[in-house]
């Protein structure tokens, strides 16, 4: 069996699957494509095919005169003949013509070869698209808006040209490696776009009944054909793929084509929480969202600008605050997380889980007081800190005089309660337990008990030697 290199071109006679020189996959001669190897047009030498669609067939090429690298696409020979296709694929190539763009492929050149050929000359990407990078899974909140960002200037400067592109979706968005940005992006195929405009300038290609799109993408506008479809058409799929990058699946899935066409027209999207239920998606992100996907193309976005705005301000505020990380753990900024799976997180490559929410607020210090020293006090009974006189504490500190209760008079309730305290303190002077003071509002009488019991105690000794009998002389003998 006879194998051919698509890259080198090399013929091996025996049954390898690669090539051993630069690694393709090798090819038989019933899979040659029998434009590889000539030159189209004498002006573009078609080196390998990267890609095949309904209408035609794309080829990388070398522009001879110059040794650039060209993306040749060209209209399959079995529709060459058919009127419509051939003014569509003018169409497309005067819309590329129109728009120049960094985020937009651009045209070099359109013709027909001389073996009747239609083709496009246009510029060679080298990149990856994002339908690969979501085979991953989805993507970060930064990768989101900067991906995005960039479609909407590119749509920015298709729609300022009246271009609707129709068929937006990760496909057509190619990411490449330039100017120190691994996420530039490429919009293409703007095979099936539409030009805006009064309708006496514009010519119908579309037949009656006819849907013209991706279904996974389609805009209620576009499936059921009663509505004006514009750039909100393209904002509709722009909100689907940002769905898709942010949960890693778009919201509206079916079994066959016409299922999940009625899903668009009249089902109402998940929310972004019903398919991360892990997360804490904020209110602003689930609005945008819903916003981008409604029915009516009048809810939408006003423009792609618009979109890039609303979707930077949702993005940015859910990037703030709590963190969802792992297996639905949630971390506040801030807060210690001892488990190893829960590192910083990281804003750059894919998220293992979206990071969503609210900043926790900054610490209060207490509030200061100024500085009282500290009263002198004493432990009670009652296991509480009361203040006392000086006189009392003194009085606890004099040596042990017995103090008769029935000499003290208990003239009103507040002389109770001075007399009281007294007593206690007598009874309790040789007691090293603490002395128990019924209430602190009592300390107040205790210096007068104090006082009025020295007084009696002084006329009690008084009275006692004037009272004792007077000792009689006795006469001398």
């Amino acid at each position: 069996m006879v194998t051919l290199c698509p890259t080198c071109s090399r013929r091996f006679e025996f049954a390898e699957s690669v090539c051993p020189d630069d690694g393709a996959r090798l090819m038989t001669l019933d899979d040659i494509d029998p434009l590889i190897g000539t030159v189209l047009d004498g002006r573009y030498k078609i080196e390998r095919k990267l890609g095949a669609g309904g209408m035609g067939a794309v080829y990388v090429a070398t522009q001879t005169s110059v040794g650039r690298e060209v993306a040749i696409k060209v209209l399959r020979p079995e529709v060459g003949n058919d009127e419509e296709a051939i003014k569509r694929f003018g169409r497309e190539a005067q819309n590329l013509a129109r728009l120049q763009h960094a985020n937009i492929v651009q045209l070099f050149d359109f013709g027909r070869a001389a073996q009747g050929l239609f083709y496009l000359a246009m510029e060679f990407a080298r990149g990856r698209s994002l339908t690969s990078e979501l085979a991953g899974g989805r993507l970060n909140l930064d990768r989101v808006a900067a991906i995005l960002g960039q479609v909407c200037d590119a749509l920015t400067e298709a729609h300022g040209q009246g271009i609707v592109h129709r068929d937006l979706k990760p496909d057509n968005i190619l990411l490449l490696s330039q100017a120190g940005n691994a996420d530039f992006v490429k919009v293409l195929d703007f095979g099936i776009s539409k030009v805006m405009g009064p309708e006496k300038h514009k010519t119908a290609l579309t037949a009656a009944g006819t849907i013209i799109g991706t279904p996974q993408y389609m805009s209620p506008e576009q499936i059921d054909g009663a509505g004006h479809i514009g750039p909100a058409a393209d904002l509709y799929a722009l909100a689907i793929i940002a769905f898709e990058m942010l949960t890693g699946a778009p919201p509206f899935q079916g079994d066959t084509q016409i299922q999940l066409l009625i899903r668009h027209v009249k089902e109402t999207p998940p929310r972004l929480g019903d398919r991360l239920p892990d997360a804490l998606v904020p209110e602003t992100l689930e609005r945008f969202v819903a916003k981008g996907l409604a029915k009516q193309p009048a809810q939408r976005c006003t423009d792609a600008q618009q979109f890039k705005a609303e979707l930077k301000a949702a993005l940015a505020l859910a990037k703030t605050g709590l963190t969802v990380r792992g297996a639905g753990v949630v971390v506040r900024p801030g807060a210690r997380d001892s488990s190893a799976a829960h590192a910083a997180p990281t804003m750059t490559g894919r998220m293992p889980d979206p990071a969503l929410t609210i900043a926790a607020p900054p610490p209060v210090a207490p509030p200061t007081l100024p500085y009282a020293p500290p009263p002198r006090k004493i432990s009670t009974a009652y296991n509480e800190a009361v203040t006392l006189p000086k006189s009392a504490v003194a009085a606890m500190q004099q040596p042990t005089v017995a103090i008769a209760p029935e000499l003290v008079v208990a003239a009103d309730g507040a002389a109770d309660a001075q007399a009281t305290v007294l007593h206690n303190l007598a009874a309790h002077a040789n007691d090293p337990t603490p002395v128990p003071v019924e209430a602190p509002a009592k300390r107040r009488g205790i210096g007068m008990a104090v006082a009025a019991g020295a007084v009696a105690l002084a006329f009690a000794v008084a009275a006692a030697l004037w009272l004792r009998p007077k000792a009689t002389p006795v006469p001398a003998a």
